[in-house]
């Protein structure tokens, strides 16, 4: 089987283990255009587990500052912010923020997720 052939075998899997492939046999992998809307991220807090809300518009302005490839976001990706303004009111230069892909994970990195306080 040729290397074109291996690549029309698997043309009907998600852009995200299409790419994945792609990277594992050494070819390049198409740029393409943000497949999943940033503001759909989950947001929660790592210490007291709620939900961390915010103004539309934000969850893409911080990802664009922090240079994050919103491209490779889908729907296994999540923002964890270590505190909030329910459980760390007074923080004044702000939350540490983590993306993080929940597939893929093993036991041990999902049980080390929950702790402190949140439920990712």
């Amino acid at each position: 089987m040729t290397m074109h052939e291996k690549r029309m075998s698997f043309t009907s899997l998600p852009d995200f283990a299409r790419d994945r492939l792609l990277e594992l046999l050494g070819e390049a992998v198409p740029s393409r255009a943000p497949s999943y809307d940033p503001e759909m991220l989950y947001v929660e807090c790592h210490v007291c587990g709620r939900p961390v809300l915010w103004e539309p518009g934000k969850t893409t302005e911080l990802l664009m500052a922090a240079g994050v490839d919103v491209s490779r976001l889908d729907e296994r990706c999540m923002i964890l912010a270590e505190g909030c303004p329910t459980c760390s009111p007074l923080a004044d230069e702000g939350y540490t923020l983590a993306v993080v892909r929940l597939a893929g994970l093993t036991p041990e990195e999902a049980l080390h997720m929950t702790r402190p306080g949140g439920t990712a």
